[in-house]
């Protein structure tokens, strides 16, 4: 997906910056309007308290900036300290590098393919990793749209799938959920090769390539539903291939193996 944007500086002033991104997905567009403004507030010291104000269109979040001024000393007009005291020309050259900071997160995101959301932008700058959904939550989802889309006897089998996933994020990762974000090839060949040597607690036999992979893809169609979904922004099944054996191929490797040994 190509991803173009136009920015264009509505009007600068230092209490507030506000810019308008017009991004371009094909045919479609979204308009956003962001801005920074710093605003104090009293405390019990009877000082005021920074916050950084996060403004995407209507959506406001708030950041607390640790940093606290006099009353006297602030002008909430412009949102800079004022006086020329050391302290506060220190401040106002803070509270530019966090508007600095906050303006090239919310371009990172844009660039990145995303469309900003003021908790997202705080939650970057204080460092704080979105983890997003978990397996279980792409599962449950699956489960409350196929009701009545599939047969009861499919949604035992994928019931059965759940029950593996869980089984090897037991073993793998002490755990019976994960963050989406944590499949990747690799965890995708693990659980391949966790079903074909798991051992069955029951009367069930050891499960063939047919069934590793009958789990395998409705592993993956749960997952390609999440993806749909904007919970993934990558499909961690893009290199791999389902290894199907069909009933006339495992008749022909049954008849090559016989044949081979008579010769």
């Amino acid at each position: 997906m190509v991803l173009s944007y136009f920015v264009g500086l509505n009007h600068i002033r230092k209490s507030e910056v506000e810019v308008v991104f017009e991004l371009k997905f094909f045919d479609m567009k979204e308009k956003q309007t962001f801005g920074i403004q710093f605003v104090g507030r009293k405390n019990r010291e009877k000082n005021l308290t920074l916050f950084a104000r996060v403004t995407i269109n209507s959506a406001i979040s708030e950041i607390s900036l640790k940093q606290n001024i006099a009353s006297k000393e602030w002008n909430p007009v412009s949102g800079t300290g004022k006086g020329r005291k050391t302290e506060v020309k220190e401040l106002n050259r803070f509270l530019e590098q966090v508007r600095t900071r906050l303006n090239n997160i919310y371009r990172e995101l844009l660039v990145d393919g995303d469309l900003p959301t003021p908790a997202m932008v705080k939650n970057h700058f204080l460092g704080i990793e979105e983890q997003g959904k978990s397996i279980l939550d792409a599962f449950d989802y699956h489960k409350k749209i196929a009701v009545g889309d599939l047969s009861d006897n499919t949604l035992k089998h994928y019931k059965t799938t759940e029950k593996y996933v869980k089984e090897f994020l037991l073993v793998h990762f002490k755990t019976t959920d994960v963050y989406l974000k944590a499949i990747n090839y690799q965890f995708i060949t693990d659980f391949e090769y966790f079903l074909r040597n798991r051992k069955p607690v029951d009367h069930q036999k050891p499960m063939q390539n047919n069934g590793v992979m009958k789990h395998i893809e409705r592993f993956r169609k749960v997952i390609n539903l999440a993806q749909k979904l904007d919970w993934l922004k990558t499909d961690p099944f893009r290199n791999y291939q389902i290894k199907s054996i069909t009933a006339k191929s495992g008749w022909l490797n049954y008849c090559l193996s016989s044949f081979t040994r008579f010769f």
